[in-house]
């Protein structure tokens, strides 16, 4: 970085964690990935379980070009740690290990499984990452199951009904 990058570094340093972390996301909408993730993890670094700050990582490690799967899982299992309920991190962390893996491991499916949503939309959503487990594990009962609770839960969202459309299809329904 030169002089004047360094500048705005510690200027971002100064200000108010929210106008932190919103100039932190124009960065990452401006296209400026590296940087964000330099602003983030040096506010980290004085500021290492702000819940905000380590999900704006997380989503910037998932964003081309930096593509960290692993360090996003690893950034919410971190989150979910310091906040068990955070559904946002939960969701992520199921996503990327059904993209990464194919396959939810049995901690985050436990998670799933115990959490509460806090309205039907959110519920919806975790159950469409509970049916990545089961589809992960060959089980087209509860993957199916699962995909339907989604839909009742929230009408609105596609993935759910795209999955059970490829069901459909694979079982010759």
């Amino acid at each position: 970085f030169n002089i004047a990058e360094e500048e705005v570094v510690n200027n971002y340093l100064t200000f108010k964690d929210m106008d932190l972390l919103e100039s932190m996301l124009n960065d990452v909408h401006l296209g400026l990935i590296i940087r964000a993730e330099f602003l983030i993890k040096g506010y980290l670094e004085k500021n290492s379980n702000d819940i905000e700050a380590l999900f704006l990582l997380g989503m910037v490690c998932i964003i081309t070009p930096m593509e960290d799967d692993l360090q996003a899982i690893a950034i919410m299992q971190k989150i979910l740690a310091i906040d068990p309920r955070n559904y946002n991190a939960l969701l992520i962390l199921a996503f990327e290990e059904h993209l990464l893996r194919g396959v939810l491991d049995n901690e985050t499916f436990n998670r799933l499984q115990n959490f509460q949503g806090i309205d039907s939309e959110v519920q919806s959503l975790i159950e469409l990452a509970k049916s990545w487990y089961y589809a992960g594990n060959s089980d087209d009962l509860k993957y199916e199951e699962a995909l339907r609770n989604s839909i009742e839960l929230c009408s609105k969202f596609a993935w759910n009904y795209i999955d059970l459309g490829n069901l459909y299809i694979k079982q010759g329904k």
